[in-house]
């Protein structure tokens, strides 16, 4: 690695992620879907990578469902920009947290919004109405 920071390794789903230590770093699961199980964010000066696990093919037999779960740590800038892209909603850090880190959480059960952003302490914005992510079209006249 080109940083002088150590590597943090963590597992989303059945996939590794090494990222710089500093960096948020958020993991999204659902495993009652099989082809896409977990998606994973990593916030790092900024900048923003992501991707998510497959599997090559359905399992036969299928195992048993696991409860959906969220792991989410880091700084608390971008553990709030990891959540409102997941969200599409504003999350934003309040000021008694601005450059703090936030430890690395699992939250399962009830995954909603409010109760995530309420147990880092972050604040949750309104819904947003009618973005849907996607390539900017362009508009014609």
């Amino acid at each position: 690695m080109a940083d002088d920071k150590p590597e943090v390794v963590v597992k989303c789903g059945k996939t590794t992620i090494r990222y710089p230590e500093g960096c948020a770093y958020g993991c999204f699961c659902n495993h009652n879907h099989w082809a896409k199980p977990c998606t994973w964010v990593v916030v790092c000066r900024g900048i923003v990578f992501s991707g998510e696990t497959t599997v090559e093919r359905k399992p036969d037999p299928m195992p048993p469902p696991k409860p959906p779960h969220v792991k989410i740590g880091g700084g608390a800038e971008g553990c709030a920009k990891i959540l409102e892209r997941a969200w599409n909603r504003p999350v934003t850090v309040p000021t008694k947290l601005k450059g703090k880190a936030i430890r690395k959480r699992t939250f399962e059960g009830d995954l909603t919004p409010e109760r995530i952003s309420e147990a880092l302490g972050l604040k949750l914005g309104p819904k947003r109405k009618g973005l849907k992510r996607g390539p900017k079209r362009k508009r014609s006249h």
